[in-house]
């Protein structure tokens, strides 16, 4: 595989995944969690969607899984709508999991003041 072969594989997991996962989904379509798995059904997403959240069974009558790693299944990009204190562990589990892509929702970091610009810096 050439360099820009590589690099247009790395960014259809972004931009035009086959398969998205949200993890800290949502059952209410207003809450951050809730919002990218309904805009996916609701705008046509034909791919397989995972909702994750190891305190639900369904989220907005899908299939909820406890964790990345659970879903046994390739996932293209993994949407993080989690808090600051769980993102090391959510991206943890996405590393596991071999996911291709991530897009992060949270608060907690630079805003938050000094200790959470400490944060923000470790995430890269």
């Amino acid at each position: 595989m050439d360099f820009f072969s590589s690099q247009t594989e790395s960014l259809s997991a972004l931009f035009a995944p086959r398969s998205i996962a949200v993890v800290g989904a949502s059952s209410n379509p207003q809450k951050i969690g809730g919002i990218p798995v309904d805009y996916q059904r609701r705008f046509g997403f034909d791919g397989a969607l995972y909702p994750v959240n190891p305190n639900a069974e369904r989220i907005q009558d899908l299939r909820a899984w406890p964790s990345l790693r659970a879903i046994g299944q390739p996932v293209d990009l993994a949407i993080l709508s989690v808090p600051a204190a769980l993102v090391d562990a959510a991206l943890d589990d996405a590393i596991e999991a071999k996911v291709k892509g991530v897009v992060l929702f949270s608060s907690g970091f630079a805003e938050t003041g000094a200790e959470g610009t400490a944060a923000q810096a470790r995430l890269g």
